[in-house]
């Protein structure tokens, strides 16, 4: 009678592990399956009738470039829109505010107007509006 030995079978390494699974994986699906039971699984599993496809959203308007606002000091103190500005422009020339208007280029070559309303109780008002930009010049 052979001698029997209590030693401990040596434990696979995690890269011997790993390959004993991917070859038992491949062989489980690479083995033949019954036509009958793959229509049964089949049968078995049905996929939800797809879903419209919903409109695309259209891009939102971008959002218009604002108008910065100063006083005296040259402290940035908000911003508005065009038409607002325009509107508080209107509404200062009617009530006979005095207002001074230059139209400059930026560093770029990007046309800027600046508007300032005098305020004799108070800072004055000073707009920077942003013009149309202009076309690129290729070099």
């Amino acid at each position: 009678m052979p001698e029997r030995t209590d030693h401990p079978q040596p434990t696979p390494s995690p890269t011997q592990a790993l390959a004993v699974a991917v070859i038992i994986g491949t062989a489980l699906a690479l083995a033949p399956i019954p036509a009958e039971a793959a229509h049964r699984a089949a049968d078995a599993f049905t996929l939800p009738a797809p879903e419209a496809t919903p409109e695309p959203t259209p891009a939102p308007e971008p959002e218009p470039t604002p108008v910065l606002n100063y006083d005296n000091d040259g402290l940035y103190w908000g911003a508005e829109t065009i038409a607002a500005t325009e509107a508080l422009i209107a509404r200062e020339r009617a009530a006979g505010t005095a207002i001074d208007e230059w139209n400059v280029t930026d560093r770029d070559g990007q046309p800027l107007r600046i508007v300032r309303c005098a305020d004799p109780d108070f800072l004055d008002t000073i707009c920077v509006i942003p013009g149309e930009p202009r076309p690129a010049v290729a070099a």
